[in-house]
């Protein structure tokens, strides 16, 4: 939905600040300021791709931006369901159809396209996503007798936190098995 987009384009910017603060706090600068986005993409290192995940009231909005540009995509997952998907990852035993449903909703069709070249994602955000070991997510719907399609074979990744301009960075959130 436009809407949708919207709202997560607004937070495109929120997240190229929170790229570039990790950037600065790994080289210790406390200059950084706001990136246009042709910056941010020429910024990029061939291969190398930014998502972020926006959760609206009923569905999942993603945007990934790439050296090719920005692309962007709706799947509906409310944040209970979103919650819960990522409850069962960090249990013991592997859910593989919370893997589905959470990689499904992340990596959805038109982005996995998007994401063509790409070996390396950042995901840069917060919420039940942002724990996850992301490799561990499906690309495809798992199915008898074959291979797993994880994240990980296709992608390498990389977390960061959303920070606003004057927050401190949250401590990074782990998966916890009861």
């Amino acid at each position: 939905r436009t809407a949708d987009v919207a709202l997560a384009t607004g937070h495109l910017e929120q997240a190229f600040r929170a790229a570039q603060l990790a950037t600065i706090a790994d080289r210790a600068r406390a200059d950084a300021q706001p990136v246009p986005s042709d910056a941010a993409r020429a910024a990029l290192a061939r291969g190398q791709a930014l998502l972020l995940p926006v959760q609206s009231d009923d569905r999942l909005v993603t945007l990934a931006l790439t050296r090719a540009g920005l692309s962007a995509a709706a799947m509906l997952l409310d944040p209970a369901t979103a919650t819960r998907a990522a409850a069962q990852l960090c249990h013991p035993g592997y859910d593989a159809g919370a893997a589905w449903r959470l990689g499904q909703a992340l990596f959805a069709p038109a982005l996995l396209d998007a994401l063509g070249g790409v070996d390396h994602v950042t995901l840069v955000g917060s919420g039940p996503l942002a724990p996850l070991p992301l490799g561990l997510l499906l690309t495809a719907p798992p199915t008898p007798r074959t291979a797993p399609a994880f994240a990980s074979r296709r992608f390498a990744f990389a977390t960061r936190p959303l920070v606003a301009p004057g927050d401190q960075a949250p401590a990074p959130a782990t998966c916890r098995r009861p």
